[in-house]
């Protein structure tokens, strides 16, 4: 499954209309809407959340107001296409957190409420100095990022007939599809996204990697039919990636083997919903608990659980294999020789499933750290780096907690507790205390 989030990278240039995006009893601030969106990740993860849909220039973010010339300014492109450098600064954030979280982001270029900021001059089926620009500058910035986790979304629903540029609608958009396949030697994969039980045309079904339709406005019944419609044309992947918050229909996408996109507009009240400003991008309410309930239904989430300890060298990133042992799995009686091993720049992760966060108690210290991202290290990581930590000789006890939420808030899950020894057979002398640069009980690694 997945969910439309593409307000996690929002701002509004325009100072007239800013202020609708206040923060209860305070200013709206972009660099806070997408920390927080940040932090939620791993509760999401934890029941089974896949993917993402984010954009360049965001959605509606007004119920109810979807016309073609919105007032607001979030468009991460300025009128000949050129990339804004704050935009890009919360995308990156964004798709980089999806990734350490082990998570899609389905990337779209355009919406049909802020295209209206490119400028139209020379704009044709067939040729569009701004378009082709953003498409360009879009395109060049994701693969010179080296993500791993982007799927490209041309145009939310390209069949919208608010779009003044004649190049982002179909069958025209199949060009901006191959354009954006050949210049990223085929790296992004690509489609474009239609509503709810449009007629995809034959030039999109053909030149499109997968097949990204929305199932707004159709109920259970209606979804199914149109999804084995466009199934019987086409054997390629099928994902709706905007529907509304019905469950029923969650249901009945996935028992087509279609991932299924939840939308929820809220109302702009730091309360409901993923769409309106400011966004309380928490798991807090009815709606939000069941998509996410029924997330874990079908994924056997579960309660968190932490099943085991693994000793990693910081240096690579990768399990260390402890010497003595045919694995790098630390249990009751392990011994870590510091001086059989190639590096002192180590750390432990938590191998958890189901877990928005994990909780660190080292020796006479509870709460040493709690990590709110995965991979959960014990010193803690940056983009899937860790931190180096080098433990003192003498015996420890080591306890990893899982819980439900961040910041080892919500449910208390299955921990591990471990007794292990360090040794180290080269006499070199360390500080007593722990690893983590800055952080009490943790000595910096040397």
């Amino acid at each position: 499954p997945n969910s439309r989030m593409v307000q996690a990278t929002f701002d509004d240039a325009n100072p007239a209309t800013v202020a609708n995006w206040n923060y209860p009893g305070g200013a709206w601030d972009p660099s806070r809407n997408t920390e927080e969106f940040v932090q939620a990740l791993p509760s999401y993860r934890a029941r089974g959340l896949l993917a993402v849909t984010l954009n360049f220039q965001g959605g509606g973010p007004k119920p109810g107001q979807f016309s073609a010339d919105q007032a607001w300014d979030n468009s991460a492109f300025d009128a000949a296409g050129n990339l804004k450098p704050a935009y890009l600064a919360r995308m990156d954030r964004a798709i980089k957190a999806l990734d350490a979280n082990g998570m899609v982001a389905i990337v779209g270029y355009f919406y049909f409420g802020q295209v209206h900021r490119l400028s139209s001059a020379g704009a044709s089926e067939t040729d569009d100095p701004a378009v082709l620009n953003a498409v360009d500058q879009a395109t060049d910035w994701l693969v010179s990022q080296n993500y791993r986790n982007v799927l490209v979304e041309i145009a939310n629903e390209s069949d919208n007939g608010y779009y003044s540029h004649p190049m982002i609608r179909p069958p025209a958009v199949r060009t901006l599809i191959e354009r954006v396949r050949s210049r990223s030697n085929g790296r992004l994969l690509v489609s474009t996204s239609f509503t709810g039980g449009y007629d995809v045309p034959d030039a999109v079904l053909n030149a499109a990697d997968f097949i990204l339709i929305h199932g707004n406005n159709l109920n259970a019944s209606q979804l199914t039919s149109y999804i084995r419609a466009v199934r019987s044309r086409t054997d390629k992947p099928i994902v709706i990636n905007e529907d509304s918050a019905s469950i029923e229909n969650f249901k009945a996408a996935t028992a087509e083997r279609v991932s299924w996109g939840y939308y929820d507009q809220g109302a702009n009240d730091h309360v409901n919903g993923f769409q309106s400003p400011p966004i309380n991008w928490a798991i807090n309410t009815p709606a939000k608990m069941a998509f996410f309930d029924q997330i874990a239904a079908y994924t056997g989430a579960g309660a968190p659980r932490t099943t085991g300890l693994t000793l990693i060298n910081a240096d690579t990133n990768l399990p260390l294999e402890i010497p003595g042992t045919s694995s790098a799995a630390i249990t009751d009686n392990t011994t870590i020789d510091l001086g059989a091993l190639p590096t002192r720049n180590l750390s432990i992760r938590a191998e958890a499933s189901a877990a928005a966060s994990v909780r660190f108690d080292y020796d006479a210290t509870a709460a040493l750290s709690v990590q709110n991202t995965p991979p959960f290290a014990l010193a803690g990581h940056k983009e899937g780096a860790y931190n180096p930590w080098t433990p003192v000789p003498g015996p420890h006890v080591l306890t990893a907690a899982p819980y439900s939420e961040p910041a080892a808030g919500g449910t208390l899950g299955e921990a591990v507790t471990v007794r292990f020894r360090v040794v180290d057979s080269a006499g070199v002398s360390r500080d007593v205390g722990d690893v983590a640069p800055g952080r009490p009980g943790l000595s910096p690694a040397r």
